[in-house]
């Protein structure tokens, strides 16, 4: 919804709200279009969570707010989740049985939510050298 809305940079921060400039119809336009689309990426982000994150949500003004401070929750609980992912991970078996495909889809559930953790450790972690110094992280 929020990409078919372009409603992404919005949620991402990128689309920041037009300065307010003085006597500008056209700015004004502006600012209240932007409202309307940040204020309906808020209502599709709050249709799509539990009481408990909305309650978490209560004092945000933006989506962009919104999604960093879910963004934020999630990584907690991720991390505090990330051994017993490796350990589902490592522990994993063929049940007898069970379909090929099946088996399949399990470990890819897994990897699902294994992998976004793994990603967002090794881009706070490692860094690329360039040839003028550090790139950014990977």
């Amino acid at each position: 919804m929020l990409d078919q809305y372009d409603l992404v940079g919005i949620v991402k921060g990128e689309d920041k709200i037009p300065q307010q400039k003085r006597d500008n119809p056209e700015n004004e336009k502006d600012i209240f279009e932007w409202k309307q689309r940040d204020c309906r990426a808020r209502g599709y982000i709050i249709s799509t969570i539990n009481l408990k994150q909305q309650l978490l949500l209560i004092d945000r003004t933006t989506a962009n707010q919104m999604w960093s401070t879910l963004s934020v929750q999630y990584l907690e609980q991720a991390s505090a989740n990330l051994h017993d992912l490796r350990a589902q991970w490592y522990q994993y078996k063929y049940k007898k049985g069970t379909g090929m495909y099946v088996f399949i889809a399990d470990i890819k559930a897994i990897a699902h939510l294994h992998i976004p953790i793994l990603l967002h450790y090794r881009k706070r972690t490692y860094h690329r050298p360039n040839g003028l110094g550090h790139q950014d992280c990977i």
